[in-house]
């Protein structure tokens, strides 16, 4: 279970990193835009962002039984949409950027508050916790640093014209395919136990507190803009 999680974890800064660190570059080198778009679509992802982390909780307490795998599976369709969007756009089409970042912050949003849930889950209610948090901290850095470095040495061997079209595969292709590995290790490899230790937890402590009718969480209280 702890390496499922973590690769659940690891994945998911990769995708969300990679996303804030490329994305200026595609708007200046691929769509030229203007300097103000650095700023202007950027805080369309962290607004809707914030909208989704707000939604996230009522959608999980109206639909209990969907549960993680249907948040998560939501924003990986959502940055799926965004990235090939992102992968057709020129200068004649740049406007259209809004609405991809639009949906990139949606879903990140959703996939950073799912993998934080699941690292919750795994910890528990166990006193050792800070190792596991420290251990899922070391592999997100780790991961994203080696990516970085592996796309930093091929911007030297890209001529002034060939930025363009490499920024836009790693802004595309790197947060695809790694927010699709986590949904991957999410179904197939996060064991059930874990996904239910929470909830059985909350209803032990709701009966001990004499609530027997209280209905635990999906989610502990995480905010989407906390993971930015």
């Amino acid at each position: 279970g702890f390496f499922s999680v973590m690769a659940v974890y690891m994945c998911t800064r990769l995708c969300v990193n990679t996303t804030q660190l490329y994305l200026p570059f595609y708007l200046l080198h691929t769509l030229g835009l203007p300097a103000s778009a650095i700023a202007q679509v950027p805080l369309t992802v962290y607004t809707f962002s914030f909208i989704s982390s707000t939604t996230v909780r009522r959608v999980a307490g109206a639909f209990p039984s969907l549960g993680q795998m249907f948040t998560y599976g939501v924003g990986t369709g959502c940055t799926a949409v965004a990235a090939v969007v992102l992968l057709f756009l020129d200068a004649s089409t740049a406007p259209v950027v809004f609405l991809a970042a639009a949906a990139l912050g949606f879903g990140s949003s959703q996939l950073m508050v799912t993998s934080q849930t699941l690292v919750a889950e795994l910890v528990g209610s166990d006193t050792h916790g800070a190792v596991v948090f420290g251990a899922m901290s070391c592999v997100d850095k780790v991961s994203t640093g080696l990516c970085i470095y592996i796309i930093q040495n091929m911007t030297l061997e890209q001529g002034a014209g060939g930025l363009g079209e490499l920024y836009r595969h790693a802004l595309v292709f790197v947060p695809l395919v790694s927010c699709c590995l986590a949904l991957a290790s999410l179904v197939f490899a996060v064991p059930r136990h874990i996904k239910l230790r929470r909830l059985e937890e909350e209803a032990d402590l709701a009966q001990a507190a004499g609530g027997e009718d209280a209905q635990p969480s999906y989610f502990p209280t995480i905010t989407g803009l906390n993971s930015f």
